[in-house]
């Protein structure tokens, strides 16, 4: 039986390291592809992105920074710094990609042919000079409805209505039919008119509706609602009646024509001059 011979003291046995020996640990380098790609893709987000070229660097090195760190083993590292530049990269060429498509489709309904002047005048002989078209002719306006014009006293018509301004007065109170006193916040005109149904068909007379006062600086004032004898009441064809309408102005104003329309025809207004 063949004996091993004896070893020294402090020698290890063959096939094992010699004591105090260790296989040193190499740390894993930083991809380079890896750098650049963040660094292009930072780039990519800033006014440098519309240059194209750093979008595409960055999608590139980051995708092959993160092939080569899979395979080294954990020679390599860098694999966040490879990710943010392929995303980065990758979103500023979708936002190109966009922008451009935009772009395009304005340019191209935006684009006019410029016509040639054989286009605009095609009989026009060459050599001689194009007249220019002439330009259509603007529309006139259609004349604004006037409507009958009468003097106080005198009978006008507006729809199915026959008026007749008798006078007007100028009151600081008024009292109706019932007693009832009303004051105005300025002063009353109490215009006494007569008015006949001409139509076919009993109709109120709605003095709110239908009587305007126009004073010597244009302006118009409407007759009192509650105030005046022509309150919700019926005109039969062909009768008549005679009353109040009255309206509040401001102290002091100068009438200078009342304005009558028939608000249930549709008919030009009648006016009054006073005197």
């Amino acid at each position: 039986m063949n004996q091993q011979p004896p070893y020294e003291v402090g020698t290890p046995p063959t096939g094992f390291p010699p004591q105090g020996y260790y296989q040193p640990v190499v740390p894993a380098e930083t991809s380079g592809l890896a750098t650049v790609s963040l660094v292009a893709g930072i780039a990519s987000v800033t006014p440098l992105g519309f240059l194209v070229f750093p979008p595409i660097v960055g999608a590139v090195t980051g995708a092959l920074a993160l092939v080569r760190i899979r395979g080294s083993a954990g020679h390599l590292k860098g694999t966040t710094m490879a990710l943010w530049g392929t995303v980065l990269s990758g979103f500023s060429l979708l936002v190109l990609l966009v922008v451009g498509g935009f772009l395009a489709v304005a340019a191209d309904q935006g684009a006019t042919v410029p016509e040639t002047v054989a286009e605009q005048a095609p009989d026009a002989v060459e050599g001689e000079p194009v007249e220019p078209a002439p330009e259509p002719a603007e529309p006139e306006p259609a004349p604004e409805a006037q409507g009958e014009t009468v003097a106080m006293g005198e009978a006008g018509t507006t729809g199915d209505w026959e008026v007749t301004v008798t006078g007007i007065e100028t009151q600081a109170s008024y009292t109706d039919e019932f007693d009832f006193t009303e004051y105005p916040q300025g002063e009353f005109q109490v215009v006494q008119m007569e008015v006949s149904n001409q139509g076919t068909e009993a109709t109120m007379f709605d003095a709110e509706e239908a009587v305007t006062l126009i004073d010597a600086d244009g302006n118009s004032h409407a007759a009192s609602f509650l105030v005046g004898d022509f309150f919700y009441t019926d005109i039969n064809p062909g009768n008549s009646a005679t009353g109040d309408v009255v309206v509040d102005v401001p102290a002091g104003t100068e009438i200078s024509a009342v304005e009558i329309v028939d608000p249930w025809d549709f008919a030009d207004p009648l006016t009054v001059t006073v005197n």
